[in-house]
Order: structure tokens, then C-alpha cells, then sequence
């Protein structure tokens, strides 16, 4: 994740998936807010995307559900372990739509004028077992 592109001060860590770095247990301004966010919901949410083709990922490109515009890109590249072309977007999510959900959901990406097919990915793209590398 990036810093002003990615995540930053106009989304809270509910929306950007890193609610596990909250300790609800302490008082810290904002703490009100982000526990109506959790009780009702987030409106928005960070979701890595897997993009078919060869499309130049960079930020703000639009991310739509159908004919439906429900986001920007925030940043894109290959993945230099993956091989992948993978982006980080910003899509709108109903209240109580689960990460799951937003991740059943079919995304494509506007580049340059062409649409590709984004699918969101639940977990990260990696080889945890490290089985690739000791082929």
C-alpha cells in the first residue's frame, strides 16, 4: 500500500481493510466515528484487483460493475513475483457487504479507452509455502 494513493487521510482503516490494527480497547480522536462505521458499515473499500491483459495500471482509472461506475483505480503494476497485473482500487460497497461479497462481485477497468476484466482477489497473490521458488 501507498500513502496518498492507496490509503490516506480521507479513508479510515475500516475502509482500507486494516481494521486489525485498531486497539478498540483505548480512547483516540476519531474512535466515536469509526465505531459507527463498524456498527453500520463501510461505504467504500479498498480491494486488490488481478486486471486480464496488458493494460498499463497507474492510478484513477475507472472501475466499473457493468455499465455502472463504482470507483477509481488508486495504483497498479506487475507483480515482479507474480508475474500478475495487479492494481489497488477503491470501489463503492452496499452497508454490510462483506469482503467476501465485494470479492463475488465482476469489476472491469477502464484503460485508454478499452475495458479489461478486474478480478478481485481475497488474499494476496503470494506463495506462502515458497513451493514456486524451489522448483
Amino acid at each position: 500500500m501507498h500513502w496518498g494513493h492507496d490509503v490516506g487521510p480521507e479513508m479510515t482503516p475500516l475502509e482500507a481493510g486494516l481494521g486489525l490494527t485498531i486497539d478498540w480497547s483505548k480512547d483516540f480522536i476519531g474512535k466515536q466515528a469509526l465505531l459507527k462505521q463498524r456498527d453500520e458499515g463501510v461505504r467504500k473499500r479498498l480491494v486488490l484487483m488481478q486486471i486480464e491483459g496488458d493494460a498499463l495500471m497507474l492510478h484513477d482509472e475507472p472501475i466499473f460493475e457493468g455499465d455502472t461506475h463504482v470507483g477509481l483505480t488508486t495504483s497498479g503494476a506487475l507483480g515482479p513475483r507474480t508475474g500478475l497485473n495487479l492494481a489497488f482500487g477503491i470501489v463503492s460497497v452496499s452497508p454490510g457487504e462483506s469482503r467476501d461479497g465485494t470479492c463475488q462481485r465482476q469489476f472491469s477497468v477502464r484503460v485508454a479507452g478499452q475495458d479489461y476484466r478486474a478480478e478481485p482477489l481475497r488474499y494476496p497473490p503470494f506463495d506462502p509455502k515458497g513451493e514456486r521458488m524451489r522448483r
